[in-house]
């Protein structure tokens, strides 16, 4: 999936989703859903499979959002039922637009070197050579 929007526009949008007014409960209820673990009698390994989901937000990502939301005016103004779930799905949509964006310079790459080995066996081309494969 690629997209028309660099890095630094899909940041921006974040930014500004981030400063809207009572964001601060969108980081804590991702937060809570994403690190809190529940059990119920007895801590069990089953009980932290959640944290191994590819649908919840890491530690970076949601410093990120805490760092954003510090660049403004915190409003800790309670948002509606709506406009809490429009905040919660716009962040997931941006943080997976950038990704995306972030990933494109090394996919293009990948797909240039295995390009290369298919018209010249012997080619020393390495998609993981470069910085952005990182």
């Amino acid at each position: 999936m690629t997209g028309d929007r660099t890095e630094q526009q899909i940041f921006g949008d974040l930014e500004t989703l981030c400063t809207s007014p009572g964001y601060a409960h969108a980081i804590a209820f991702f937060w809570f859903r994403d690190n809190v673990v529940g059990y119920k009698d007895e801590l069990k390994g089953q009980d932290y499979a959640k944290l191994f989901s590819p649908n919840r937000l890491i530690r970076t990502e949601i410093s990120t959002l805490i760092g954003l939301m510090a660049r403004g005016a915190i409003d800790l103004t309670l948002p509606s039922p709506t406009q809490l779930q429009a905040q919660l799905e716009n962040s997931e949509r941006l943080l997976k637009e950038l990704h995306n964006a972030m990933m494109q310079p090394f996919v293009e790459h990948f797909h240039a070197a295995v390009a290369d080995r298919r018209t010249n066996p012997s080619s020393l081309a390495d998609p993981f050579e470069t910085a952005t494969a990182m």
